[in-house]
């Protein structure tokens, strides 16, 4: 799994990155700021997960038709 983190400044939270978008679909809808500097990476850091993107996630894991 791969995660959105900020890299300066400070971070609330990690978004799981999708390759495209979050899960959370803050990226494409302009919840986050596309100006800061945002880089992926294979852990979360130890920041707490976006908590849209961890439900969205834990939906798609276990409903056979997700969004």
């Amino acid at each position: 799994m791969k995660y959105l983190i900020r890299k300066k400044g400070k971070n609330k939270a990690a978004h799981i990155w999708t390759g495209q978008d979050t899960v959370c679909r803050m990226w494409s809808t302009g919840g986050i700021d596309k100006r800061r500097a945002y880089d992926v990476f294979d852990e979360s850091k130890g920041l707490r997960i976006c908590h849209m993107c961890d439900q969205v996630h834990k939906k798609s894991e276990y409903d056979p038709n997700p969004l």
